[in-house]
């Protein structure tokens, strides 16, 4: 075990590596995906979800302070559903 432990070192001496880097290897950092909206959207949270706003969509009434806070009123359109606006 030992052994190769400095067989590790030795050959990441040779590869131009650090010690630290070949003697144990390191969990990656978590990614985290980041939701990007284009360019006429706006990027929200509602309902615990991320969502790409945009008027005209269709929305609901019960989130209505949510798209408030990014600048949309839900209300009937002309169909008589509810879809999103800018105030």
């Amino acid at each position: 075990m030992r052994r190769l432990a400095v067989l590790t070192v030795v050959a990441g001496s040779l590869l131009g590596l650090p010690a630290s880097a070949t003697a144990r290897p390191v969990a990656a950092a978590p990614v985290h995906y980041v939701k990007t909206c284009s360019p006429g959207y706006v990027r929200a949270v509602v309902g615990g979800s991320v969502k790409c706003l945009h008027s005209g969509q269709f929305c609901s009434a019960s989130s209505q302070s949510a798209y408030r806070r990014y600048g949309f009123v839900c209300k009937p359109g002309s169909d008589g559903r509810n879809r999103l606006s800018r105030r």
